[in-house]
C-alpha cells in the first residue's frame, strides 16, 4: 500500500518533469537557475517601476538577490544531480507557474505597498537569512563532496543532528522573505510548497535511509528537520 507521501511525491514528479506533449528538452536546473539568478533584476525592476527605493526595498534586494547569485555559484561548484534531468515544455511552464513565480509575489507586495521595516525586524531578517544560507550551502557542500568520494549514509557534521539541514536552510531563507513583508499571502504560499514538495521528499528520503546499513539507528537518533 502506497503512502500519501509516496503518491504526492510521484504526482509532483510527474507534473514537474513529464507533462505531455513533447519529449523532455530542457534541464530542470536551467529553469530554476533562470528564476533564481533573475530575482535580483526582477526586484530592481519593481523598485524602479513603483519608484520605491526605501531601506526595506534595498534590504529585500540584497537578501533575495544575493541568495539567487549564491544558488548559481552553488550550481557551478557542487551541482545537485536531481536538477540535471530534462523536462517537457509543459512541465517547465508548470514549474514556473506553481512553484517559482509564487516566490516573486512577496517582493511585489513589499515594494508595491511600500512596506517599512523596523530596526528590530531588519536585524532579525538579516540574522535568519544568514543562518539559512550558511546551513543550506554548507550542508549541500558536505553532501556533494562526501558522496563524490564514497556513496553511503552521512551521519556526521551537518547531518549529525538532523537529516535535512539543506531543507531547514531553505525554509529559513524563504521564511525571511515573508518576514520582511506584512502580508499573509507569502506565508500561505510557503506552507503549500513546504507541505507538497518538501515534506514528501523528506519522507521518501527517510524510507531510503531505512534501507541502508544502520539507517534505522540514524533515524532514531536524529530529527527530520528540528535541530533542537
Amino acid at each position: 500500500m502506497f503512502s500519501l507521501s509516496y503518491i504526492t511525491n510521484s504526482f509532483v514528479n510527474y507534473i514537474s518533469t513529464s507533462l505531455p506533449p513533447g519529449p523532455p528538452f530542457v534541464k530542470m536546473k536551467q529553469i530554476i537557475n533562470f528564476q533564481k539568478g533573475g530575482t535580483f533584476f526582477y526586484v530592481l525592476f519593481l523598485m524602479y517601476y513603483f519608484n520605491n527605493f526605501s531601506l526595506t526595498s534595498y534590504l529585500y534586494l540584497a537578501l533575495h538577490g544575493t541568495y539567487g547569485f549564491l544558488w548559481l555559484l552553488k550550481d557551478r561548484i557542487f551541482p545537485d544531480s536531481s536538477w540535471e534531468r530534462k523536462i517537457t515544455a509543459t512541465s517547465a511552464v508548470a514549474c514556473v507557474l506553481f512553484v517559482l513565480a509564487p516566490y516573486w509575489i512577496s517582493p511585489l507586495l513589499i515594494i508595491k505597498d511600500r512596506v517599512s521595516i523596523s530596526n528590530f525586524k531588519l536585524a532579525l531578517c538579516i540574522s535568519l537569512h544568514t543562518f539559512g544560507c550558511v546551513t543550506m550551502m554548507a550542508s549541500d557542500t558536505q553532501k556533494y563532496f562526501v558522496l563524490k568520494e564514497k556513496k553511503g549514509l552521512i551521519t556526521n557534521g551537518w547531518f549529525s543532528r538532523i537529516r535535512n539541514p539543506n531543507y531547514l536552510g531553505e525554509m529559513m531563507i524563504y521564511g525571511t522573505y515573508a518576514l520582511v513583508g506584512t502580508s499573509y499571502i507569502p506565508y500561505l504560499i510557503l506552507s503549500v510548497i513546504w507541505s507538497v514538495l518538501f515534506y514528501p521528499n523528506m519522507v521518501m528520503k527517510d524510507n531510503r535511509i531505512l534501507e541502508k546499513e544502520k539507517g534505522h539507528d540514524y533515524i532514531e537518533q536524529t530529527s527530520m528537520i528540528n535541530p533542537f
